[in-house]
Formats: C-alpha cells, sequence, structure tokens
C-alpha cells in the first residue's frame, strides 16, 4: 500500500491526464450522438452535460499543468488560479443544469419553453456568485471557495444527475434510438456519478465534517484524484458504450484508449527518469562538495601542522593557504539543503580569520582549541555530505526499485488495455460482420423470413435494417410469386365457365384416386352426368344463356356433394364427379340428390324445353366392382349415362 501510495503520489500528474481526457471522451461522446438524442427528446439536457465535460475537464488539465510547474503555463499567476476555479465553478453549475433538464424532461414531461426558467435561473445565480468572488473579492481562501462549491454543488449535481441517468435508463424511447444495451450503461454509469459526487463533493481541501485531502490520503492510502478520476474514466467509457456513435468513432475511442494508456505510461516513465536524473545529479554535486571538504581537511591539517612547528616552510604555508580559502569560498558559495552545513561553514570562516589574526600577533603561542574546534566543524561538514550522498543514493535505488515496479504495473495495465480493445473490437466489427453474414447464408438458403437483430447504433445497424427491408421486400415478392404460381396452377386445373376442375384435372385425379382406393382397399365410386336436350336449348336461346346454365347446374353439384368429392367439367354439357371412399349404393343416394335438385331448380327459359322442365341422366360406376382401371371405370360410367338417355331422360342409371 506504501508503493501505492507513492507512486501515485509522484505520478498525480497521470492521474489528472488521466481525469481530463475522460470528461473529453465524454463529451465528444455526445457531440456525435444529437442527431438520436434530439429524436428522443434530451438533446437540450445532454448539451449541458458536454459542457461540463469541456470545462471539467480542462480544470483538471490546469491542474496537471500546475503540477508540471509554472515555467511555461503560468501556473503561479492570479489570473490562472481564477481561471481553473471559474472553470471549477461553472462545470458544477452545468452538471447541476443536466440534472434538472433531464428530470423535467423525463419525470415532469415538460421539453416547452417553461422548462428553460429553473435553468436560466441557475445560470444567473452562479453568474452573480462568482462575479461578486471575483470583482468584490471574498473573505474566503481558494481552499475554502473550493469547498463551498464541492459541499453546495458538485455533490448535489453529482447525486441528481445519477437519479436522472438511472431514470434515463428506465426509458422505453431509448430502444431502438441508442445501442441495445444502452439502458444497461446508463444504469451502471448512474453509480459512476453516485461514486463521483462522493469523493468529488464531500472529500474536500478543507473540511470539519467530512475527511480532508490530507487526512483521506493518510486513512486510505491513496490521494481523493485517484478516485476521482476512476469514476470519471468510467462514466466517459459507458458513455461511449451507450451513445449512437458511428463505427469510426467507436474505433477511434479504441485507438484513443490505447493512445492514453501509452502516454500514461510515458509520462510516468519521463517523471521516474527525470527524478532519478535529478537525484543522480546532486548525488554528483556532492560529491564533488565532498572532495572541496576533503581538500579543505587536508590543507588545513598541513596548516595546523605549519603552526605547530612541524612544517616551517613560508611558501609552503602560503600554498595551503590559498587552497584552503578558495575550498572555503567555493563551498559557502553552493546552495545546501540543510541549514546546519550553512552555520557550520561560517564558523569554519570565522574560526580560521581568528587563527590568521592569533598567528600574526602571537606566533610564538599555539591555539590549540581553535584549531580543534575548526576541525571539529570541517569534519561536521564532511559527515553532513556524505549522510546526504547515502540519502540521495538510497533514494536514487528506491526509485529505480520504483521505476522496476512501475514497469511491470505499465506492463500489465497495457497487457489489459490490450486485451480489453481487443474485446471491443471484436465485438464491434467482427461479431456484428459475423451475425450479417449468417443472415446472407439464410437469404442464400431462401429463408426469407430470417431477420437479422443488431442495436449497435452504428452503420451495421443500419446495414442490418437495410437487410431487413430487403428481406421483407423478397418475401413479399415469393408471396406474390406464391399466389401467382397457385393462381396459374388453379386456373391450369379449372374449367374457366363454371369453375369445377376441367378434363386434364379429371383424369390426373381420377387415376390417382383408383390407385389409393387399391391401396387402401375402399370403394370409389364415378357419377357421369349430362344434361338433357341441352343442345335444343342452347340453339333456342343462344350460347350465353346455355353458359348460364352450365354455371347453374355446377354449382348445384357443388352444393350436393362432399368436400373431399372432385367435381369436373367432362367437356360440353358432360360433367363428372369422382367420389373417394364411396360403394354404390352412397353414389346412387348423390346422384338422385343431384338429379332431384336439378329437376326442382328453375332455370332462365326452361318451360320452352321437352315436358316443361330442364333435367339431367346420370350415370355410375364402381371401382373396383365394375371397373378396375380407369379408361374401363370412364365407359362404364358413360355407358350407365347412355342407358339412362336411352331409358327416357332424368333419371340414374347403374351397370347391372
Amino acid at each position: 500500500m506504501e508503493f501505492l501510495k507513492d507512486f501515485f503520489i509522484e505520478n498525480l500528474v497521470i492521474v489528472f491526464f488521466v481525469y481530463g481526457v475522460s470528461f473529453y471522451i465524454l463529451s465528444f461522446s455526445i457531440i456525435f450522438s444529437m442527431k438520436p438524442l434530439r429524436d428522443i427528446n434530451i438533446a437540450k439536457p445532454f448539451l449541458f452535460l458536454l459542457l461540463f465535460g469541456f470545462t471539467h475537464g480542462t480544470a483538471e488539465f490546469m491542474d496537471m499543468f500546475s503540477i508540471i510547474g509554472s515555467k511555461f503555463f503560468y501556473a503561479e499567476l492570479p489570473l490562472y488560479s481564477i481561471c481553473k476555479a471559474g472553470l471549477l465553478y461553472f462545470s458544477f453549475v452545468f452538471l447541476l443544469i443536466f440534472a434538472i433538464e433531464l428530470l423535467s424532461v423525463l419525470k415532469l414531461k415538460r421539453p416547452d419553453r417553461s422548462g428553460a426558467y429553473p435553468t436560466i435561473f441557475i445560470v444567473l445565480l452562479a453568474l452573480l456568485y462568482f462575479g461578486i468572488s471575483l470583482f468584490y473579492g471574498t473573505p474566503v481562501s481558494e481552499k475554502h471557495f473550493d469547498t463551498n462549491v464541492r459541499y453546495f454543488i458538485a455533490f448535489p449535481a453529482s447525486l441528481l444527475s445519477a437519479i436522472g441517468t438511472y431514470f434515463l435508463s428506465k426509458n422505453k424511447n431509448i430502444r431502438g434510438k441508442l445501442p441495445e444495451n444502452a439502458g444497461k450503461y446508463l444504469f451502471i454509469s448512474a453509480f459512476g456519478f453516485l461514486i463521483y459526487g462522493i469523493f468529488g463533493g464531500l472529500v474536500v481541501a478543507e473540511s470539519e465534517f467530512f475527511p480532508d485531502y490530507d487526512s483521506f490520503l493518510s486513512n486510505v492510502g491513496i490521494p481523493v484524484q485517484v478516485f476521482r478520476a476512476t469514476a470519471a474514466l468510467s462514466i466517459g467509457y459507458l458513455f461511449v458504450m451507450a451513445m449512437s456513435l458511428t463505427l469510426s468513432m467507436r474505433t477511434w475511442c479504441a485507438y484513443g484508449t490505447v493512445l492514453v494508456t501509452m502516454t500514461a505510461i510515458g509520462m510516468s516513465d519521463f517523471i521516474t527518469l527525470k527524478q532519478i536524473v535529478v537525484k543522480q545529479k546532486n548525488i554528483v554535486k556532492l560529491y564533488a562538495e565532498d572532495k572541496s571538504c576533503s581538500d579543505l581537511e587536508m590543507a588545513f591539517t598541513k596548516m595546523s601542522n605549519y603552526l605547530f612547528g612541524i612544517r616551517k616552510t613560508d611558501e609552503e604555508f602560503e600554498k595551503l593557504r590559498i587552497t584552503f580559502e578558495k575550498e572555503l569560498r567555493h563551498l559557502k558559495g553552493v546552495k545546501h539543503k540543510e541549514k546546519e552545513e550553512d552555520i557550520l561553514l561560517a564558523e569554519i570562516d570565522e574560526g580560521y580569520g581568528k587563527l590568521l589574526n592569533i598567528n600574526k600577533r602571537h606566533w610564538d603561542k599555539k591555539p590549540y582549541l581553535l584549531i580543534e574546534e575548526i576541525k571539529n566543524d570541517i569534519y561536521a561538514v564532511s559527515k553532513l555530505h556524505r549522510g546526504e550522498i547515502f540519502s540521495y543514493i538510497n533514494m536514487t535505488d528506491e526509485l529505480s526499485r520504483h521505476a522496476f515496479n512501475t514497469h511491470i504495473i505499465g506492463f500489465i495495465a497495457a497487457c489489459i488495455v490490450f486485451v480489453f480493445v481487443g474485446y471491443k473490437l471484436v465485438k464491434m466489427i467482427l461479431i456484428p460482420v459475423s451475425t450479417l453474414e449468417h443472415g446472407v447464408i439464410e437469404i442464400k438458403k431462401g429463408n426469407l423470413s430470417h431477420r437479422i437483430k443488431l442495436h449497435t447504433g452504428d452503420e451495421f445497424q443500419d446495414i442490418a435494417e437495410e437487410y431487413n427491408v430487403m428481406a421483407e421486400a423478397l418475401l413479399d415478392r415469393e408471396k406474390k410469386l406464391k399466389e401467382t404460381r397457385d393462381e396459374m396452377e388453379r386456373l391450369s386445373i379449372t374449367d374457366g365457365m363454371t369453375g369445377l376442375f376441367n378434363y386434364r384435372y379429371f383424369c390426373e385425379t381420377l387415376g390417382k384416386e383408383i390407385e389409393r382406393a387399391y391401396r387402401y382397399k375402399v370403394d370409389l365410386s364415378l357419377i357421369m352426368l349430362d344434361v338433357d336436350h341441352f343442345k335444343q336449348y342452347n340453339d333456342m336461346h343462344g350460347h350465353p344463356m346455355g353458359d348460364e346454365v352450365l354455371r347453374l347446374i355446377s354449382s348445384l353439384l357443388r352444393d350436393n356433394i362432399r368436400k373431399i368429392d372432385i367435381p369436373c367439367r367432362y367437356g360440353g354439357e358432360e360433367f363428372a364427379i369422382v367420389l373417394p371412399s364411396t360403394d354404390k349404393g352412397a353414389a346412387l343416394l348423390v346422384a338422385e340428390k343431384i338429379r332431384e335438385s336439378v329437376e326442382s331448380y328453375h332455370f332462365p327459359y326452361e318451360e320452352s324445353m321437352p315436358n316443361g322442365n330442364l333435367t339431367v341422366s346420370i350415370g355410375v360406376a364402381v371401382f373396383p366392382d365394375d371397373a378396375k382401371e380407369c379408361e374401363a371405370l370412364v365407359k362404364k360410367a358413360d355407358a350407365a349415362l347412355y342407358r339412362a338417355k336411352s331409358e327416357g331422360r332424368n333419371r340414374v342409371c347403374s351397370i347391372p
């Protein structure tokens, strides 16, 4: 945990970078989804969420630049701090407006102009408050201002946004306009807003009730900005998945994820390497200072030996004095990390001055105590240098170990990102392509009822919808073709005038029915029917009236037989009826019923016929009693018909 704490503190720049990029991604996902958002009447609320993403992301980038330093970004200028505070303030105002507008549309059902009044009021109030704070000054500090903004705007705005997003995830209007799983992603993003509200609205710079930044870091071990950035990244990703983005935009988002990951890893390596280089430079500088300390100590030791009478060459003493003073000036001119070092060097300089004065005035007096004090001070300076050197060496070793661990974390993160991006690309491209390919195969097989269900909100969904339209058109055409074929087949077996089956169908069906009767050992009867004196009626009243009589008789035939019986026009005024599973007795009853119905029916001008009535003669033959083949059975029925005519017409006869 201590390593994670140090890692995030040292790489806080990366945290703010991811923080800002996440909100920019949120804004861009909304920009490219405005059309479907307009279709479901929530474009206006999401416009304020877009503004929140841009302003808040920019504020986080400004925090990142503040950490990098003011050399290039003017982070220490008062105007910079004012702009950063203003962006942060108005970003949360935009988030609050988003939540109010979204709830107004979803729950109050008020997309009209009256819904703009709360928005205008909030914006004016926000401008008034910030204007007073900016131009008239505020008695609170910058930290206190940040705390108030997060308490009274950020937390309520995030909480209301979570509620609004939750209701949006349950709204039925998003179906068909947003991707298939948009509701699920919006539902999860509601929790993202809630988490962001907790860490971004309740954990503040100064607090008496909730944890502040320092207490949170000491208790949790990770800066609160990490949790905020994680929530922001989750919200950005979830909105990318929930919005109707084109395939190219989703692909760019995937590539952008890889780019952000590699940038973050690169920035982490750069920061660690920079720290190592700085520490190495300090070590080199300290080693140089340590050499100066050694030279200083050596020169003073030799000078003290001269004073003790061990060495008595004035030229050598003068060289030692010059060396000592040069090294002392060098050490005093260096900026030291420890204040104690400056104090010791000042004491050495003061003691050295006293020593020179004593030496000039009292050459015979040996200043033992002063020399020992100077030696002790020089030794103390050397000891401080060596301690600082070892400290920097240890820090460099620690940074090297951290760098190795950072590489491991970066490698694992890169692997996770690449696997995740690969999975998303497979889900975005390969799975829809496979689904479309399966649809094409189904069409090829002739399954025109197959429909592709793709709700990705991108070009694949458009292709799937066009495919379904095409399949529907093909299915409709196939139905019409089938109806046409059925109609043509019906016409090919139907007599055009009477509507009964024609002679061709009679021949085909009689043979099949005889085979079936033979297979199942059942009877089959055939009725042959002819209109009596029809030629005379036709000559007297014309062919149209004769045709009408044939149509009326056909209708009577249909009314007096079963559905399984097959009435046919055999030719001219002659008809045939195939009676499956019917013996001779039943067939004679049917024939007699038909004869009576024709006799009792009042036909036009039938009084002109012999006996003043239009009648029919009927012959009956039965399989297998009368005949066992198709042609023979027809001949038997026809013979029975002629027998009925020869016996006086208007009767039913069979083969005895």
